[in-house]
């Protein structure tokens, strides 16, 4: 675990060629040094280090922006997850657009299917109200989840319905835990603190009213796709992918 970063990075290539591949994928933004003449292809899921530098430490974004770098350019065919991210490619790193592919992500096979489970049941398993506007993904601040917050601050109350709020964070959280102290929210917003799994998840999007999703920055977005093959609507930015 200690050097897995090094030999992603370094010591992989060894391994590639003993394999006699034709051609190596980078699944998520990197390619190992030194691969020879093997055919290289990587997958550029975003730039978000370079497009909100501040919400990474510098030694991360230096790292992250080095490799995402050498991958853009040493590869003979860049797959770009959105339009957006191959624009942002283009922009940051001088790539020919001849040599990006957008492929849009896929989600799981069970937001195509019939439900396996009772909505009502896992409703009370999470101890969901009937009516839920429901917000998914990592506690940050690109997030922005403090958005939907004071937009549930401004609705007059009786036309409030609540918020429930998945995902992991700390910092941020209690970032938002102090705002619905402050506002006086507390019986209006339900953080869900236990393992939900995906066909739970599933259920939980069809369940709610609408999902919310007002983050700065996505290199897809994947929630906003598996909210509306759950039918709910959604009300999301209008910026990046």
């Amino acid at each position: 675990t200690f050097f897995k970063p090094l030999w992603r990075s370094f010591l992989m290539s060894a391994d590639v060629k003993k394999t006699q591949a034709d051609i190596f994928h980078g699944l998520s933004n990197e390619i190992p040094k030194g691969l020879g003449s093997i055919k290289k292809v990587v997958t550029i899921h975003d730039l978000i280090f370079k497009k909100l530098p501040d919400t990474y430490p510098i030694f991360d974004r230096i790292i992250y922006d080095k490799k995402s770098k050498f991958a853009c350019k040493k590869s003979d065919i860049i797959i770009a997850i959105s339009e957006h991210t191959k624009q942002d490619i283009i922009h940051y790193y001088g790539i020919n657009k001849q040599k990006i592919k957008v492929i849009y992500q896929s989600v799981d096979p069970i937001y195509y299917e019939e439900n396996k489970l009772d909505i009502e049941l896992i409703k009370n398993k999470f101890n969901l109200p009937q009516e839920y506007i429901f917000s998914v993904g990592t506690l940050e601040e690109r997030k922005n989840q403090l958005a939907i917050l004071k937009a549930l601050n401004a609705i007059n109350i009786d036309d409030r319905i609540p918020l429930v709020i998945l995902g992991k964070g700390k910092d941020y959280k209690n970032k938002l835990l102090n705002y619905i102290q402050e506002k006086q929210l507390e019986k209006w917003v339900i953080f869900i603190n236990a393992y939900v799994s995906l066909v739970e998840l599933k259920c939980i999007y069809e369940g709610a009213s609408l999902m919310v999703y007002p983050s700065l920055y996505e290199g897809f977005g994947l929630p906003v796709v598996e909210a509306l093959l759950s039918k709910t609507p959604v009300i999301t930015s209008d910026i990046s992918s």
